[in-house]
């Protein structure tokens, strides 16, 4: 019989910060009994934050419990899982297999109905387990990729011969491989660094459609979704990655004041990219609700990319004629997260351009103060979008 715990260090992490964590989500209920103690809280902080300390503080005692209780046993007729939940056993003989994820070693049984085990990889030891099983069951994920793999070469969509299908699936594997490589130097280079401007916007919009195209192509080989266990070959960063890159210059780039037009011109270019992906592709089995999901996503994926693509266009071959007005900075504000974005808010302007707050770069946010005056150009947009710039 051999038995597996909680690994060491794990377990002295969770003994020593646990009651840290319980200490500190104690204090409201102290604060709530304690009145000298108290500074300026209000009854609103203590109907919020007593409900949390509890619910925190069961947390951290069932977590110290767990890890106590959990164990691992394995004997000669079965393998035994307890936590402080439940207890789960499959005997030896009726093992079907396991898996190998970030977090768990799963083992899964042959009979119907009897549930599966799921070991943390924080426990001691596990790699010992891993081998032992290893030595008498199968790897489920290398069984589904090879029978993936093995539907491949007997579908005769994808070539009259064995050999002709093999060539395919190379082919798939090298033409997705290399898109997906470029298309994520061209969204770095169009979210870092877009100079040229219009040249990144381009190559972004390219990336996508390229997508499509190589999906179309091998009739079915490539997928779109890259699934667990799948060998089909997936195209799914270089359609989304670039999809993404456009959809933030837009956002970080551009001071949109009338949206109207875009709202008709969005559908026009995402619902023909969503159908071309979608219809006639044998990767979505539609009486599956798993499809109808990864149907969503791709549309919502389209829709950024007609975002970004229109407004981005919009802006970078517009030739109108801009009309210009000056206004004075009442403040400066900046946004900060994953990213960086500066505003200006500027004095009210004339009544047909109804804008108060514009976004600008890092250098023109620096170099201006409050109470200077700026020049705003007003142009009508390639796509009949209007749109303004702020310049000193």
């Amino acid at each position: 019989m051999k038995e597996y715990k909680m690994a060491k260090g794990w377990a002295i992490f969770i003994f020593i910060f646990a009651p840290l964590l319980i200490g500190l989500f104690s204090m409201p209920i102290l604060l709530l009994f304690i009145p000298s103690w108290r500074t300026n809280e209000t009854a609103e902080f203590f109907w919020f934050a007593i409900p949390v300390s509890i619910a925190m503080i069961g947390l951290m005692i069932a977590g110290v419990a767990d890890t106590i209780v959990s164990k691992v046993i394995l004997t000669d007729q079965s393998i035994d899982y307890k936590n402080i939940l439940f207890s789960r056993s499959i005997k030896l003989n009726e093992i079907k297999g396991f898996r190998i994820d970030d977090k768990s070693l799963i083992i899964e049984a042959k009979t119907p109905g009897v549930k599966r085990i799921k070991i943390s990889k924080y426990f001691g030891n596990l790699g010992e387990l891993v081998d032992i099983l290893a030595s008498k069951y199968s790897d489920l994920d290398e069984l589904e990729m090879g029978d993936s793999y093995q539907h491949i070469i007997e579908d005769n969509t994808f070539g009259f011969s064995v050999a002709e299908r093999q060539t395919q699936f190379h082919n798939a594997r090298l033409s997705t491989k290399v898109l997906n490589w470029v298309a994520g130097i061209i969204a770095a280079w169009t979210f870092f660094y877009p100079k040229p401007y219009l040249a990144a916007i381009i190559a972004s919009m390219l990336c996508p459609i390229a997508a499509i195209v190589l999906v179309k192509l091998f009739k079915g080989l490539i997928h779109i979704e890259e699934k667990k266990n799948s060998t089909h070959p997936s195209v799914f960063l270089a359609f989304f990655i670039p999809s993404m890159a456009l959809f933030l210059r837009a956002m970080l780039d551009l001071n949109i004041y009338d949206f109207e037009k875009l709202w008709w011109l969005l559908p026009l270019v995402a619902l023909p990219l969503s159908a071309g992906l979608l219809l006639g592709n044998r990767e979505f089995d539609w009486q599956k609700g798993q499809s109808f999901l990864m149907a969503l996503v791709v549309l919502g994926i389209t829709l950024a990319y007609s975002y970004g693509a229109i407004l981005c266009t919009n802006c970078a071959l517009d030739q109108s004629n801009a009309a210009g007005f000056h206004a004075q900075i009442l403040d400066k504000d900046k946004t900060t997260g994953k990213t960086t974005t500066y505003y200006l808010s500027l004095e009210p302007l004339d009544f047909d351009y109804p804008i108060d707050e514009v976004q600008v770069d890092k250098v023109t946010y620096q170099r201006l103060n409050k109470g200077d005056t700026v020049r705003v150009l007003f142009f009508e947009g390639r796509w009949g979008i209007p749109w303004l710039e702020v310049r000193p």
